[in-house]
């Protein structure tokens, strides 16, 4: 249990630094000098990255919670005529 809220945590302030960085690098792009753009060709894909890789691991825990066996139209049917004859 605590594996799992280290890694949700570690992930979070991941993406928290790499806000900041960005925030900090957009800032001093725009006031101080131009040159610090070209950090955002790093920044950007790493935030880019994080932000897909906590999703994944969202998603992926929640998918075994939502399993429900799929049933066709003519399985429904062929189950709600043998319990009505029942």
């Amino acid at each position: 249990m605590t594996d799992r809220k280290t890694q949700i945590v570690v992930n979070k302030l991941t993406i928290l630094f790499l806000v900041l960085v960005n925030v900090i690098v957009i800032r001093h792009g725009y006031i101080i000098n131009e040159k610090w753009y070209w950090l955002l060709l790093i920044t950007l894909p790493l935030f880019l990255l994080a932000m897909f890789h906590a999703r994944q691991k969202r998603r992926s825990q929640l998918k075994p919670m939502n399993k429900r066996p799929k049933l066709s139209g003519r399985n429904v049917l062929n189950n709600s005529t043998t319990q009505m004859g029942n």
